[in-house]
């Protein structure tokens, strides 16, 4: 036996064992590692699959709200209702209403400087009122109105910062395109709940709207519609998306549809209340609504090309166009616009005719940004179309009245002369208190469609004329007003002055404490202030 070329064989076998266990060994390491990289990989493609899902969930959330599984649903909500108060509201003085109380919801939309977005209906236009508001924590602040348009239905209030809770969220607009099918909710007082939250869609995107409320009809507002429910204490809700941005403002609705005014009026107020000052309304008197151009097409000679051509540019409108309803008396459009007018847009002072389709609010601030005292309209009459210019004033606002004789005497804005039909800025006050001397007049009593014509056989027609009249008004203490109602008819009314009565007082809004200064009217006061002038 050959002991050489045996262990030679034996060496070699013992390689060729060792390399295979190495390799074995390694096989071994490689599917043991691919395993772990299997894992590896699967947790992280199921975590980049969440990611996705969520990115999903934040870009088309699920129309659940109370969807468990959802902490970024659960994080949005929690939000918005840190952002959102409700606000209790008690008149004292009202111009055109019946002093009341009543609730409603607002949005914080800058809390370093306090201001809290809600409805004029909910702060109550040309009224002296206490208000509160209430955050999510329970905590209470005192209020007061920073701004109330005089049109539209948007108020802003504001509070002392510092009484605000540190956790309070600041309400952003939505940068997002309003569609239709929109996903969105609102956190509201519903029926008195408070921060209750209701979910719905976008179902219209153009709806001109005239609110009813205190027998008092409301100016037309342009809005966006959802079906959701809005019924009672959701007035000043903000209307949100499932990121928790607003898109709109809700002021009107019922159990099953709401309708909120539209991000570029609440951007317009917003901008300039950040700024600490009043927005520029201006007005040229007319009442706009919305007409269908498929049932008016034969009657204004709309031939289908045109139609198809307006469908085409407008997709969103239904074919809807804006027409004037109404004009208020002695109001700048009044002998220039006729009631049936369709308005196709405005001119820009390049020349441009910006074709408005059925959007009323891009029409309103144009002429709140217009620069020349007036705006030129592209309008259709019947079968002509034509360009018109209608002179544009400062919107009328109540932001004086006189108290006399149990009466609130007030000018009348712009929805209080829509409603009794009587010029903008007319003397006019609404129904007097029981007992006092107005109400005792039997031609006076319960009527509240009052424009103030004459005192004591003097013209009295605004309040500076009265304010001078009422110190001899109140020292003759017999004397004859003659006014007139909504339908033009005159009445007569023998006032007997009872002095027992408080005396007369001129309330006054200061811009810039936010609160009715108030003022006695007497012969004293009034020979002072002709001193000083």
């Amino acid at each position: 036996m050959d002991v050489k070329k045996f262990f030679t064989n034996r060496l070699y076998a013992t390689f060729a064992g060792l390399l295979g266990l190495s390799l074995l060994l390694q096989g071994f390491h490689f599917i043991q590692t691919n395993v772990v990289l299997s894992k590896l990989a699967k947790r992280v493609n199921k975590q980049v699959a969440v990611a996705k899902q969520d990115e999903e969930l934040r870009r088309n959330p699920p129309l659940i709200l109370g969807d468990r599984n959802s902490k970024l649903i659960k994080e949005v909500v929690n939000k918005v209702k840190r952002g959102t108060v409700t606000i209790s509201m008690t008149a004292l003085q009202c111009a055109y209403m019946v002093p009341s109380m009543g609730e409603g919801t607002g949005v914080i939309i800058d809390k370093k400087k306090g201001l809290i977005l809600t409805n004029a209906h909910v702060a109550q236009r040309g009224t002296i009122s206490k208000y509160k508001v209430e955050c999510y924590d329970g905590t209470i602040c005192q209020a007061k109105v920073f701004y109330c348009d005089p049109s539209t239905d948007i108020a802003i209030l504001v509070v002392a910062p510092a009484e605000l809770p540190a956790h309070v969220e600041e309400v952003k607009l939505s940068q997002e395109k309003v569609t239709r099918n929109l996903p969105i909710f609102i956190v509201g007082n519903n029926e008195g709940q408070g921060f209750s939250i209701h979910q719905g869609t976008v179902v219209n995107l153009h709806e001109i709207v005239r609110t009813y409320g205190s027998g008092i009809w409301a100016m037309p507002t342009d809005s966006i519609v959802y079906s959701l429910n809005t019924h009672g204490g959701s007035s000043g809700s903000g209307v949100f998306t499932m990121q928790g941005e607003m898109i709109a403002l809700n002021f009107a609705g019922g159990r099953s549809f709401g309708n909120g005014v539209k991000k570029a009026y609440l951007s317009y107020i917003i901008a300039a209340a950040k700024k600490g000052k009043q927005p520029v309304r201006r007005y040229m008197g007319t009442l706009l609504g919305h007409v269908s151009l498929n049932k008016i097409s034969s009657y204004i000679k709309l031939d289908k090309k045109a139609l198809k051509a307006y469908q085409e540019r407008f997709p969103q409108a239904q074919s809807k166009a804006l027409i004037v309803k109404s004009i208020i008396k002695k109001s700048p459009a009044e002998g220039i616009l006729n009631v049936g007018d369709i308005i196709i847009g405005y001119m820009k002072e390049d020349g441009t005719l910006v074709r408005l389709g059925p959007s009323l609010v891009c029409l309103e601030l144009a002429m709140n940004r217009s620069t020349k005292g007036a705006i030129q309209l592209r309008i259709r009459r019947v079968d002509q179309e034509l360009t018109v210019q209608v002179p544009l004033r400062p919107m009328p606002q109540i932001k004086r009245m006189v108290s006399f004789g149990g009466a609130l005497f007030f000018e009348a804005d712009s929805c209080w002369a829509s409603n009794i039909s009587v010029p903008s800025e007319s003397l006019s006050f609404f129904y007097p208190e029981k007992g006092s001397s107005f109400w005792a007049s039997p031609d006076l009593a319960k009527k509240v469609h009052i424009r103030i014509t004459h005192m004591d056989e003097k013209p009295v027609t605004t309040l500076n004329q009265l304010i001078a009249l009422i110190p001899s008004l109140v020292e003759k203490k017999y004397f004859v007003m003659r006014a007139r109602n909504s339908r033009g008819e005159e009445c007569v009314a023998r006032i007997e002055y009872q002095s027992t009565q408080s005396a007369p007082l001129l309330f006054t809004f200061n811009n810039k404490t936010h609160t009715w200064d108030t003022k006695i009217l007497s012969k004293r006061t009034l020979r002072k202030e002709q001193r000083k002038k």
